[in-house]
Parts: C-alpha cells; sequence; structure tokens
C-alpha cells in the first residue's frame, strides 16, 4: 500500500508506519487523494435489536 501513495523516498517509512497501526485501524486512500485516511474500525454492533 505504501508505494501506491508515498513518493519512493517515502515508502520505508510509510511502510513502517502502516505496520505499527493498532489494533482495528485501517488506513483508507482512494483515487484523487494526495494522503491516506487513518480510521478506527468499530465492530458494527450497537447492541440493539440483534439484527
Amino acid at each position: 500500500m505504501a508505494r501506491i501513495f508515498a513518493p519512493s523516498d517515502k515508502v520505508t517509512p510509510s511502510g513502517d508506519r502502516i505496520k505499527q497501526a493498532d489494533k482495528f485501524t485501517a488506513w483508507f486512500y482512494s483515487e484523487g487523494m494526495r494522503l491516506p485516511l487513518h480510521v478506527a474500525l468499530h465492530s458494527g454492533q450497537t447492541g440493539g435489536s440483534g439484527r
């Protein structure tokens, strides 16, 4: 992933940063974005009706 968004001189530091991310976090990157967004993931369970 780091090879996709990072310039060639920053691939290694970006890759290291991705590897050190906490559990249940992700990097979102889409066409046209300059940098990826760091997002916290959620289980999706709200404790509601159990659907």
